[in-house]
């Protein structure tokens, strides 16, 4: 999903796949990547997705009803990310660049990487009070070495950890991935849903 895009509002199609032990979500959603994001929007849908920085009313929502999802990028490290400096800082494995978005792609085989997505940016999220995370970049690692089919595969099976790992720690959270259809036979019963995003077009 586009890094950096001030608004996004049901405009992508949507199949929430959830395990028969779950409780159905609606089709309807919302999503706004801003700084700001208003409240009336996340009152009138019940399923929205919002940077976890971003300054929003989480509290109002929640009265209205609503489900809120934190926004993590699992395999890139955006060029505006607010963490980007410490990610420098602490030499967490890089493993080349995605041009369309200016972004970093990360070496999920570096278990460092998984724990500070987990243990820092994801407990941060859900001590703000957010109902679960909605994870984005799973297919990145096909980026990073697309004719060497063993680093591919490597690199997928820590997008698997990653995604075990929260379910684990969160088990009471919400967890959407965007697309990552590789992981459905290892995910389809840690999620609770699964965006299609660019089924019909693309950026």
């Amino acid at each position: 999903m586009k890094r950096g895009s001030s608004l996004l509002a049901a405009l992508l199609p949507v199949v929430l796949a959830l395990p028969a032990s779950r409780a159905a979500e609606p089709l309807s959603f919302y999503v706004n990547y801003s700084a700001r994001v208003p409240t009336a929007p996340l009152a009138a849908h019940a399923l929205s997705v919002v940077h976890p920085n971003a300054t929003v009313d989480l509290a109002g929502a929640h009265e209205a009803g609503a489900t809120l999802l934190a926004y993590l990028s699992i395999g890139e490290v955006a060029g505006d990310a607010p963490y980007r400096a410490e990610v420098t800082q602490r030499g967490l494995p890089l493993a080349g660049r995605n041009p369309a978005w200016n972004s970093d792609l990360i070496d999920l085989t570096d278990s460092r990487w998984v724990d500070f997505l987990v243990d820092e940016l994801a407990v941060a999220a859900s001590r703000r009070g957010f109902d679960g995370f909605f994870l984005d970049t799973l297919d990145s690692g096909k980026l990073v070495a697309p004719a060497d089919a063993a680093r591919t595969r490597a690199l997928q099976a820590g997008i698997v950890a990653v995604v075990t790992r929260l379910r684990a720690k969160f088990p009471g959270k919400r967890i959407v991935i965007n697309r990552g259809f590789f992981a459905f036979p290892e995910l389809r019963t840690v999620v609770d849903g699964v965006l299609l995003e660019s089924l019909y077009a693309t950026h």
